[in-house]
Formats: C-alpha cells, sequence, structure tokens
C-alpha cells in the first residue's frame, strides 16, 4: 500500500482480493500510523475494493467492516492502541438465517460517495435489507456508504444506495387543496405554466380528485413559483351565499363538527360542556367570539366535508377554527429495545506478583521487593481458562552467612503471572417496541402475565343461625386480586423546534421472586419491581445508550459425570446441585425519528418511484451483452460521437465496450460502459486503475439479474 498527499490530506488505495486479515491490518497500521494488537493466529480473507483512494479515516472505517465479516471488532485501548478481538455471541442470539447470495457468496467490503442525499438518510433506509451478516455504515464527514456483506448483498445495496441518490434531486411537489377545487386548480396551472408567459420549462401536472390531491413534476424554479400560487389560490371563497363546504384533511368530519358545535355552546358549563370540546378551546384563538353565534353545520361522509351555514363574519371564525384544529400534528417514529444482560457475580480471576523495589548494586546494599499477599504460582491452577506468566532475567543476591559462608540467591526480577476463568453473559430482550405516535403524546406498552393474587380470606355468615359467624372451614370467601408481572414502558415523544425530539421515558419491570413473608398459599406470591425514569434529547440518526442496575438472582445449576447424571434415579448419585449468584443489568437503546407529514411523504415516495425508473431504463437492455454480468459506467457523453471516440480508444486496448443512450429529463445522453467482467473483484480491479488514471468510475451489474428482488 502506498499512500499519497493530495491537497494536504493522505490518501490511500484500498484494494485487495481475497487477501489475510493480517496483511490488510498490516497496511492499514503503516499508512494511518496506528498501533493494531491481535493474536498471532487470526485468519479470515476479504475483498476490500475502492475505484479511488481513501482518507485515513475512511480505511479505518473499511478495515472495522471487514472484520465484522470475519466475526472480530476493533477495540480502543490506552495509549491509542487498537485490539482486534473475537465478537462474544451471547446465548440469547436468536438464529438468523443467512441472507441468499444474489452472484456469490463471497466477503466484499466497499466504499461508495453519494452526491445528493445524505449517507445517514440513506443508511437508514437500507437498513431493513441488511441481514445480521452484512453491515451498511454511514461515513458524514465524507458523504460516503460502507458496506460489507457477500458480493450479491453489496450489490443490491449499491444499487438501492444510487437510487435514492438520483432520486434526491427529483423534484415532486404534491399539495392536499382544502377549499378549491382540484381539477380546477390544475386546468388553472396548465395555462399559467405551460403556455401562458410562466411558462419556460414544461411541468407535469396531475390531479386526483379522491384525496383533492395535486402532484407537480418539474425543476425547482418553476415549483416554488406553483406552491406560491397554489398558497395564495387555495384559500376561503368569499362571497353573499349563507352555504359553504369545507373539506376535512386530518379529523373525522362529524368529530370536527361536534367539536364546532360544541365551542359556540353557551349553555355548556365547564362541569357539563363536551369534554372534547373543552380540550379543543385553548387550541383556538378568539374562541369567546363564537360562543352564543347562530349556525349550521351538516357532514357529507363520503367526501369527508363539512356543509357550513351561517353569516360571513361566523363563517370565517369557523374557518379559523377548522384551520386550526384540522392540523395534522409532527409524528415520531420511535424505536426502543430493552435488554437484560446477565453475568456472574464474580469469576475466578487472580494477580500475583513479586515485584522489585529497588535493585542491589553491591553485597552491603538492602534489597527491597513487594509481593501479593499469596505464594507466587509458576503453573496455572485446575480450572483455569487463561492464564500468563512474565518473568525477567533474575537478580542475584550475596549474603554474607557465618556458618555457610558468602552465598548467593537468585531470585526473579519481577514474575507476574495472571489467571482468569471462563464467564458467560446472557442477554434477554424484554421489551422491542417500535412506536409511532404524535409529538407531545404518551403511548403506553406492556408486555407480561396478569396473575392472580388472593389478597383476603373472610369468614361468611351462616344465614340459618341468625348474626352468628360459624367456625366451619368450608365457609370461607378467598378475594383475588390480578396483578400485571412484565414490562410496562412510557414513553413520551415531543418535537422541539429546533427539530430534536425530547423523550420522557418510564420503565418498569416486575418479576416474582421467593416469598419471604411465609408460604405463598397462605400470603400470596411476591413480585419484585424496578422503576427507571429519565428525560434525555436526541439530535437526527441519533441514539441513546442507557444502563442501570437490577439487582442480583441466584439460579441452581445441577452439574455432575456425563451421562450418568441423567440416569432416571442413579442420576442424583452422580450429581450435585451449584448455586451462583449472577447480577442483573438493564440496557436500554431509544432512537427516535421525525417523520414527514402526509403530503411531503407523498411526495418522496413518488421521487423514489421516478429514481428508479430512471435507472431501471438506463440499463434495461444491457443484459444480453455477455455472460459476465459486471460492468464499469466510464463516461456520460452529450453527444454520440464523444461517446464513441471514448469506446473506441478502450476498445483498441482490448476491453469489451458498449455505448448507450438514455433520456435525462428530457435531455439525451450517452453513457460508455466497459463489460465482460466476471466478478466484483475484478471490476474493482479495473475501476482503481482507470480512477488512479483520472477517470470518475462507477461499478454496476447488468440487469440480467433482479438485484432488488434478490433473485
Amino acid at each position: 500500500m502506498q499512500a499519497t498527499a493530495q491537497s494536504g490530506r493522505t490518501r490511500i488505495p484500498m484494494h485487495y482480493e481475497r487477501a489475510e486479515l493480517p496483511v490488510i491490518i498490516q497496511d492499514v497500521a503503516r499508512a494511518t500510523g496506528r498501533r493494531f494488537v491481535y493474536d498471532s493466529d487470526l485468519d479470515g480473507r476479504v475483498t476490500i475494493t475502492v475505484p479511488g483512494r481513501v482518507s485515513q479515516e475512511e480505511a479505518l472505517e473499511l478495515l472495522f467492516a471487514a472484520l465484522f465479516l470475519n466475526d472480530l471488532t476493533a477495540l480502543p485501548s490506552e495509549g491509542g492502541t487498537i485490539r482486534i478481538v473475537p465478537i462474544i455471541e451471547t446465548l440469547s442470539s436468536a438464529p438468523v438465517e443467512q441472507a441468499a447470495s444474489l452472484l456469490g457468496g463471497r466477503p466484499i467490503t466497499t466504499l461508495i460517495g453519494l452526491d445528493h442525499v445524505s449517507a445517514e438518510r440513506a443508511a437508514e433506509t437500507l437498513r431493513p435489507y441488511v441481514s445480521r451478516n452484512g453491515l451498511v455504515l454511514a461515513y458524514a464527514p465524507a458523504n460516503s456508504l460502507i458496506l460489507a456483506g457477500t458480493e450479491g448483498q453489496v450489490v443490491r445495496w449499491i444499487t438501492i444506495a444510487r437510487m435514492l441518490d438520483a432520486a434526491a434531486i427529483e423534484e415532486v411537489l404534491v399539495r392536499t387543496i382544502r377549499y378549491r377545487d382540484v381539477e380546477q386548480l390544475a386546468a388553472m396551472l396548465e395555462i399559467i405554466f405551460n403556455q401562458g408567459r410562466l411558462a419556460k420549462e414544461r411541468v407535469t401536472i396531475a390531479s386526483d380528485t379522491r384525496s383533492s390531491r395535486i402532484i407537480i413534476e418539474g425543476n425547482a424554479l418553476a415549483l416554488i413559483e406553483i406552491r406560491r400560487f397554489i398558497e395564495n389560490f387555495d384559500r376561503p371563497v368569499e362571497g353573499e351565499g349563507l352555504i359553504h363546504v369545507v373539506r376535512i384533511l386530518n379529523r373525522d368530519a362529524e368529530q370536527m363538527a361536534s367539536l364546532l358545535t360544541g365551542l359556540a355552546d353557551s349553555t355548556a358549563s365547564p362541569a357539563s360542556g363536551p369534554s372534547t370540546s373543552r380540550r379543543a378551546q385553548p387550541q383556538i384563538a378568539n374562541t369567546q367570539k363564537l360562543m352564543g353565534r347562530d349556525f349550521k353545520i351538516d357532514v357529507d361522509g363520503p367526501t369527508q366535508s363539512l356543509l357550513i351555514r351561517a353569516d360571513p363574519e361566523t363563517l370565517a371564525l369557523l374557518l379559523q377554527a377548522i384551520s386550526e384544529l384540522d392540523r395534522l400534528p409532527p409524528r415520531v417514529s420511535v424505536e426502543v429495545i430493552v435488554l437484560e444482560m446477565r453475568r456472574p457475580e464474580s469469576f475466578v480471576f487472580g494477580l500475583n506478583y513479586f515485584l522489585p523495589l529497588s535493585t542491589p548494586s553491591s553485597p552491603t546494599d538492602f534489597a527491597v521487593f513487594t509481593q501479593s499477599g499469596r505464594a507466587t504460582a509458576s503453573q496455572p491452577v485446575d480450572g483455569a481458562v487463561a492464564f500468563g506468566r512474565y518473568v525477567r532475567e533474575p537478580v542475584l543476591i550475596t549474603l554474607n552467612d557465618p556458618i555457610l559462608g558468602t552465598i548467593t540467591i537468585p531470585v526473579p526480577r519481577e514474575d507476574v503471572s495472571i489467571e482468569a476463568g471462563e464467564t458467560t453473559i446472557q442477554t434477554n430482550v424484554l421489551i422491542r417496541p417500535n412506536i409511532v405516535g404524535i409529538s407531545g403524546e404518551e403511548h403506553e406498552i406492556f408486555v407480561g402475565d396478569n396473575i392472580p393474587i388472593p389478597s383476603a380470606r373472610t369468614a361468611s355468615a351462616d344465614s340459618g343461625q341468625g348474626n352468628a359467624i360459624q367456625d366451619n372451614p368450608l365457609n370461607v370467601t378467598q378475594n383475588i386480586e390480578r396483578v400485571d408481572v412484565g414490562a410496562r414502558l412510557l414513553i413520551k415523544p415531543t418535537i422541539r423546534e429546533d427539530g430534536n425530539v425530547r423523550l420522557d421515558l418510564d420503565l418498569e419491570l416486575s418479576r416474582l421472586v421467593e416469598s419471604l413473608a411465609g408460604d405463598i398459599e397462605v400470603v400470596g406470591p411476591t413480585y419484585a419491581d424496578t422503576e427507571l425514569q429519565t428525560t434525555f434529547e436526541l439530535r437526527p440518526s441519533e441514539r441513546a445508550v442507557i444502563g442501570a442496575r437490577n439487582g442480583a438472582v441466584t439460579v441452581e445449576k445441577r452439574v455432575g459425570i456425563p451421562w450418568l447424571m441423567n440416569i432416571p434415579g442413579l442420576g442424583w448419585l452422580f450429581s450435585s446441585i451449584e448455586e451462583r449468584t449472577d447480577e442483573n443489568d438493564l440496557i436500554i437503546v431509544v432512537e427516535a425519528r421525525v417523520l414527514l407529514d402526509a403530503d411531503d411523504a407523498a411526495a418522496e415516495t413518488l421521487r423514489r418511484q421516478k429514481a428508479f425508473e430512471r435507472a431501471i431504463s438506463r440499463s434495461a437492455d444491457l443484459g444480453d451483452l455477455g455472460e459476465n454480468p459486471y460492468a464499469i459506467l466510464l463516461e456520460t457523453a452529450r453527444s454520440r460521437s464523444d461517446a464513441e471516440v471514448i469506446a473506441q480508444a478502450f476498445r483498441s486496448d482490448g476491453f469489451s465496450t458498449e455505448v448507450k443512450a438514455w433520456d435525462v429529463r428530457g435531455e439525451r445522453t450517452w453513457d460508455v460502459y466497459i463489460t465482460e467482467l466476471s466478478s466484483f473483484e475484478e471490476a474493482g480491479r479495473l475501476a482503481r486503475r482507470l480512477s488512479e488514471g483520472g477517470w470518475t468510475t462507477e461499478i454496476t451489474v447488468l440487469p440480467a439479474v433482479n438485484e432488488l428482488a434478490g433473485d
């Protein structure tokens, strides 16, 4: 690996084909100046291919992603050292089927840059497509994605990521029309912006009378003008008529009519008026002006509209109230993972040492040493899983003894032994909800059981003996109460003015424990209750991790001689019961995301659909060029002659090339491909060489295989 300086920063080539991990680690260490520590038996082969050079930080992220493919992870240590250790999979990990490979099962790691969409947003969209054995990371400083997985997975992710990048520049406007006829508006926009004086570049206009939406595609400047026109046009119609039709967009029309009628009811007292109206009053300006006014509201259910009969002044007040009540509150998607981590309270760990505090330079000098409380062991004790020992050259101490004379005793200069036992940490996911709720509203989720608990025993009176209570054990009433035992989560997301999300979280965990007050049939079961309350704020794409202690649990385990301990009846002679105390820790991971409103969400869907259609049409007829599925998009030219010149130059050097014409927003362009590449590694190797020569290349897969469907 050879690093070059570009613009004052070191750029590193990262291309390896089935290379051994130690080789890649050593190259990255030399190029970045980092120090790595790993076992000498570290094994594994991966492919890392990036057409251009990358920064030192990107090289490290690519290495970390390649380690993940081999069940390894990198941990920072003191002094800037990075330790490479295996990823420990806990016993509670659910089996996940390995994702089927699209074109092959070879592990690939690569990096792609994004031009328009943010890397964080693209990574979030790709998350549902990433299986357990894959990795998609956003590298924000360079707005790039680091992809690690099988060859087929990486191809699919690259295809989707590039379509998302193209979708970000698709200009689509979606608006829901409240007061005017949407078809009439579409006709007016067609005349003004496609035929009139404002027509500069044609826009595409479509309307949907069912949802009263208008959809417009065009350039950004035209959409700004159209948005301003719609805002001025979609206003209540002013006139002398007493009946007006108002479409309700975000609430139920019957509920809206009830709210408005309640607001005008001057006889409704705070105690007797409709509760929904009282809750709505603080949200609406000029509420008092509506009280006592005369108007009538009918509901047209099929169109979710209100037919209002009122004088102009009352109508204006009602329209203002409707505009404030019919707003769709911002929505928040909150994902919470609550897991319990159980670890042994203690495990075998010993440290023995014998260290010098001074080194004698003559027979008359003092020799001072310090040592641990127990004798230094030179061999590991029975049952030790890990044992390490460090001894340096001994110190020779000369002593003068009246009987033995002068003797020399060798003492270890430094003798340290470390002994550690095996331990298992178990994790158990208690609750993992994904909540889509309205900002400012509290949401509650419970997972567990509703168990019966005896609360009281009373003797019943015998009606045949007057008021005397008979001492009859059969004449007893048992009262039962039911209690929820499990995990209860209350969460309240609130969107702040800066776009961050404030979360109020209340977690309550309860479980049955051994009774401390007596017989369970007499006093009932005993359960422990743990509650955690916290408030925090999250920025977009940010996660919060919260940890807390959750007490200790004593577990019993039967151990003994294998096979013999399982013999019915006699097995107890060859086994015993061990007790172990485990510590419980609670780990909570929270992520919050502000969702788009209905119109913006529809526009985003249309953008992606249009970008996917463009991408498919771009390479739709390239699938029959040859048997090998990979190609490199070398250049996009504005004329066919320029494209043919480039293709012929590479064809004369022995490459298979192809020129493909396609339309980019109405403009004809020509793509130049280098084809007949058999693998991602071969395409990456060639792309890197071309990148070194100044070409901006893009690895692509020909559409003989449906990379999006995973065929």
